[in-house]
């Protein structure tokens, strides 16, 4: 018998091409990728949830665990190891507060 075959969703980067071409692959799993936009990957992830494995955006991932159970389990990395966002906004008379996010299951 062959080992199972996850299926994934993301885009065409530098650092998922090693999945998508074979040379990087999960011990003991077949891959099936799906390269797929951010924004149409998020929209699956969020609605259907088809994937096992999925990337998804950190704003819509908030929006979403505010109003309802999340299908998938959230692992937080961070492949291209940089902050990709050149600032982040903060009202003024916000000065002073945390922003703190805790998922219960």
């Amino acid at each position: 018998m062959g080992n199972p075959t996850l299926t994934a969703a993301f885009w065409r980067y530098d650092r998922t091409q090693p999945l998508i071409d074979g040379r990087v692959s999960p011990d003991g799993f077949g891959l099936a990728c799906n390269i797929l936009r951010p924004e149409d990957a998020f929209a699956l992830a969020f609605g259907d949830a088809p994937f096992d494995i999925t990337e998804i955006s950190l704003s819509n991932t908030l929006s979403t665990v505010s109003q309802r159970p999340l299908p998938y389990l959230l692992i937080p990395v961070f492949p291209s190891r940089t902050f990709r966002h050149g600032s982040i906004f903060i009202r003024t008379d916000r000065l002073g507060r945390r922003v703190s996010l805790s998922i219960v299951r």
